[in-house]
């Protein structure tokens, strides 16, 4: 695995941003979605506006779970900035280089053997020399030991930071979103109040589609970041990045086609009343020249 230290931190910026942008914007997407109510009301609202309020719910749940992405990516910074710019280990060859080790010690210990079965007493004048050599050995056995433990606990410390991401990651659950297309909405009749649509809603649909083209310009940014954070942090649980980072790219693409859906209906609507109206006020004309004249 390989973790970029300082370009993961800027890229946890960046997501941060990214997802400020994508808050704000869903705000103001649903404020105005929600705002079409003033202006419209006709058999379809009823079921409409359930939808959207679902909607602006799962979008909701969308963020959250992006918070929680970008916490994870906080974490992993936490963990392994302490070691440098750049920190990369392979985890793989952990159980071979803790045996390097053991056999580097072993042929110490065999060598420390040797100088024990010599009999110093015959050779007075190389005493000195042998037992200086003798606590070198010793000396660097107690190196390659405290190295051997340093080396294991960065395995151990790699280990359980990668399983704890892993958790995390698996509890996000990002809601998938449908793409609705309303020509199917539920038909509920107006019992009291004023049926009709204003012209205030072409309006807002002109809001909503800005709103709608912000939100793409954001999710491209975001599809950058998620790339470059995957460049900055190459683990064991990429595969699951990269699940979650394409649900999160399908539901916030969804909703930025339903915007767009949302537009071509209420327009529809909107000409529906158009037409009924002018089909009422030629009736009224007609009627009107028809009468008598008295």
């Amino acid at each position: 695995m390989r973790v970029k230290t300082i370009a993961l931190k800027n890229n946890i910026a960046s997501l941060k941003n990214c997802l400020n942008d994508c808050e704000r914007i869903f705000f103001e997407l649903f404020k105005n979605i929600n705002d079409l109510s003033n202006y419209w009301k006709d058999s379809y609202t009823t079921a409409f506006f359930d939808v959207m309020n679902k909607e602006q719910s799962l979008a909701g749940d969308l963020i959250q779970n992006i918070k929680k992405l970008r916490k994870t990516y906080i974490f992993i910074y936490d963990e392994y900035s302490g070691y440098g710019r750049t920190f990369e280990i392979d985890t793989s060859l952990k159980d071979t280089t803790l045996k390097s080790f053991d056999n580097y010690i072993d042929n110490i210990d065999k060598i420390l053997r040797i100088y024990k079965s010599i009999p110093i007493t015959e050779f007075k004048d190389e005493t000195e020399l042998l037992e200086k050599n003798k606590e070198s050995f010793k000396n660097n056995k107690k190196a390659v030991l405290s190295m051997k433990n340093t080396v294991r606990k960065v395995y151990e410390s790699v280990d359980s930071v990668e399983l704890e991401v892993k958790r995390r990651l698996k509890a996000i659950d990002i809601a998938p979103i449908e793409q609705y297309q309303f020509e199917n909405l539920d038909v509920i009749d107006i019992t009291s109040g004023r049926v009709g649509i204003s012209s205030e809603v072409l309006e807002i649909l002109d809001r909503i589609e800005a709103l709608s083209n912000d939100q793409t310009e954001n999710l491209n940014k975001f599809n950058n970041t998620f790339r470059d954070l995957l460049i900055s942090y190459d683990s064991v649980n990429n595969e699951i990045i990269e699940d979650l980072e394409l649900e999160i790219n399908t539901a916030v693409n969804n909703l930025i086609n339903n915007n767009k859906n949302i537009i071509l209906y209420v327009k529809s609507r909107y000409k529906e009343f158009e037409k009924a109206d002018k089909k009422v006020k030629k009736i009224t004309d007609n009627f009107e020249a028809n009468q008598p004249k008295w």
